[in-house]
């Protein structure tokens, strides 16, 4: 009796209160063809790698982020632009080489999984089921925070067209006859999202100036960081020796490798204030903004992100505070009423959008400047970032660039040191 008591007590269900919901793992994968996503090798810290054949012998539990761009759509597979950074790109920053599985694979994994612990304990997450399954992290992110108010439907087009993310240099293209290939520096993330989050935005107090030419403004006025400005105008750039270069390295309106763009007609103050050196600038219309003020305590960085300056030195600290910032200026798809029955999604991009994504467009123009300066081509620019083509075997110069730049990833001296070992071992082999 006091045995069958004693098993009816232990057999009570835990409350709802004594149930800990933990958010998911999150687990790199490697295929062996990535065009053919089947089988490969797959790490979730702090296991050790495992190899499948088929992608069902994979965990459900996991969210799984692979290198391969297409035919993954398992619920629990991600892109791998799921953190912004691919895994190959955190492996390089890492210094390792993300095809090895017994070091490389698992040194990525370790540090997704403090990204997990880490966005876990930032944000005020209700269901990690839910909250953690849209195709980003900093969709996810975007999601949790306050909104950021209203927007008026005559300045929905307007800042639209403003809103550039990545600039991509037209026309660039291998260069012929030489030994090249792309190089991707990148600003430290959690101090580059400091610097991001810093930027003041528009209130969401407007004035619309309609016909520019009817008053007495001059381009100063639309420059006073009292009194943010978005503007409609046409733009041509200087044509003078030096200048050559530049209307290319503007990339204005192109955010796209290949393929077409919306056209820009609207700009806002923060990347007036950088075109003006550069181009005669003609307004014709403009919507201004009573004030500018900081991000709001909810829209800025989570405190676990910035409490100690050493936490700079995390990987995974960066692509956290990169996903947050990225959250916070990307468009977002909302619900309009149609002519007919049927209702459509349009983007949208908020002032707050908008002024993030140029200030990220200015320092990575800036960024750009200084590469073309150096004698490479640049490819593009955005998220602290610039790519451009460089000779294969002269990382010497690429590091004394990054030093330029300030820029700390890659880990270019990894890279020496793969290319250095794979002399020597050409030249045994010869």
């Amino acid at each position: 009796m006091g045995n069958k008591a004693a098993f009816s007590q232990a057999a009570q269900p835990a409350t709802t209160q004594e149930i800990v919901l933990y958010p998911p793992k999150i687990g790199v994968v490697t295929f062996q063809n990535s065009s053919d996503p089947t089988s490969g090798a797959a790490c979730v810290a702090p296991r050790a790698t495992t190899y499948f054949n088929r992608r069902a012998e994979l965990s459900s539990d996991v969210i799984w982020i692979s290198e391969a761009s297409e035919g993954v759509n398992a619920q629990n597979f991600r892109s791998p632009s799921y953190l912004r950074s691919s895994p190959k790109q955190i492996a390089d920053d890492l210094g390792v080489n993300l095809s090895d599985s017994v070091e490389g694979l698992p040194r990525v994994a370790e540090t997704v999984g403090r990204v997990r612990d880490i966005a876990a304990h930032s944000y005020p997450w209700t269901d990690f089921s839910t909250d953690w399954s849209h195709a980003t992290l900093a969709a996810s992110i975007a999601k949790i925070l306050p909104g950021t108010g209203e927007i008026i439907s005559s300045m929905e087009s307007p800042l639209r067209q403003a809103h550039q993310s990545y600039s991509s240099v037209p026309d660039q293209r291998y260069p012929d006859g030489t030994a090249q290939t792309i190089y991707t520096l990148r600003a430290n993330r959690l101090r580059y999202a400091q610097y991001i989050c810093s930027t003041a935005v528009p209130t969401n107090a407007w004035i619309s100036v309609p016909d520019v030419s009817r008053h007495s403004f001059k381009i100063d006025d639309f420059l006073d960081p009292g009194s943010p400005s978005l503007v409609e105008a046409s733009i041509e750039f200087h044509t003078g020796l030096q200048e050559a270069v530049t209307p290319a390295l503007a990339a204005f309106g192109s955010s796209r490798p290949m393929g077409r763009t919306p056209l820009r007609k609207w700009i806002c103050q923060q990347e007036l204030a950088w075109l003006v050196e550069h181009a005669t600038v003609h307004i014709t219309s403009a919507f201004m903004s009573h004030g500018s003020e900081p991000l709001s305590e909810r829209h800025a960085l989570p405190t676990a992100l910035t409490a100690d300056p050493v936490y700079a030195l995390s990987i995974a600290a960066g692509l956290v505070a990169e996903s947050h910032w990225v959250g916070l200026s990307n468009t977002t798809s909302v619900r309009r009423a149609g002519n007919s029955a049927t209702a459509k999604f349009v983007e949208v991009a908020s002032p707050m959008a908008v002024w993030l994504r140029a200030a990220d467009r200015a320092y990575g123009f800036a960024m750009a400047k200084i590469v073309a300066e150096r004698g490479f081509l640049v490819r593009g620019y955005g998220y602290g970032s610039v790519s451009f083509f460089g000779p294969k075997n002269e990382i010497g110069r690429i590091i004394e660039l990054a030093e330029e730049l300030g820029t700390c990833h890659p880990c270019l001296a990894a890279m020496e040191k793969r290319m250095m070992i794979g002399s020597e071992v050409n030249g045994m082999e010869g």
